[in-house]
């Protein structure tokens, strides 16, 4: 998360590279034998952070500049979401049997904000806003209820409540106009299987 720009071992852009782009090719990779297990599930891990980021398929991993550490962040976790609901069109479609989930962990005191603190101007900030944040286990609520919910439907989004009432109760939440434009989507898709040179056909 927020990390400066570097590159993964394949060449691409290190957030989008691992936040996306792994998470396409490894579940290309299994999808055959997900098929052929009962009742399974993908369950894709997003972030309200996804509300921030935009989608360019003519620069998606900064190749051509305007890096930025949210901007990036955002348009993976957006992706996250892209292709979550892509995929769950997809196996609908064609009435497999398997699940397709997300879910995010809303703000958990973990050590995945650390290059955010280590901006001395926001120190402070981080130091108060942990006293407030989830704990790492209530901000795994979400995810093990995405991957566990009896009652679960396909192309749900799950999150912390945020009411008074039910503060951090694991429930269906909704996200961005954004993460439901499906041309979007489907140049996400035909993108992720050109940088991976994967194939992934639901059928």
């Amino acid at each position: 998360m927020t990390v400066p720009y570097g590159k993964t071992e394949d060449g691409f852009e290190l957030q989008n590279g691992v936040n996306h782009l792994g998470h396409f090719a490894l579940t290309a990779q299994l999808f055959d034998l997900l098929k052929k297990t009962k009742n399974s599930r993908i369950v894709n891990v997003s972030s309200a952070a996804h509300k921030f980021g935009k989608m360019d398929f003519n620069n998606y991993l900064f190749e051509h500049g305007k890096y930025t550490k949210m901007g990036s962040y955002g348009r993976s976790k957006l992706s996250n979401l892209l292709f979550t609901y892509e995929l769950a069109r997809k196996v609908e479609s064609k009435h497999i049997d398997i699940k397709v989930l997300a879910a995010h962990p809303g703000v958990a005191n973990t050590e995945l904000g650390r290059y955010m603190t280590k901006n001395f101007f926001l120190r402070p900030f981080f130091w108060m806003f942990s006293k407030i944040a989830s704990t790492p286990q209530e901000g795994s609520l979400p995810q093990i209820r995405a991957c566990l919910d009896d009652t679960a439907i396909n192309g749900q989004f799950y999150g912390p409540d945020k009411s008074k009432r039910s503060k951090k109760k694991p429930i269906v939440v909704e996200s961005s106009k954004a993460s439901h434009q499906l041309e979007d989507a489907k140049k996400l898709w035909t993108l992720s299987e050109q940088l991976t040179q994967t194939v992934f056909e639901v059928k």
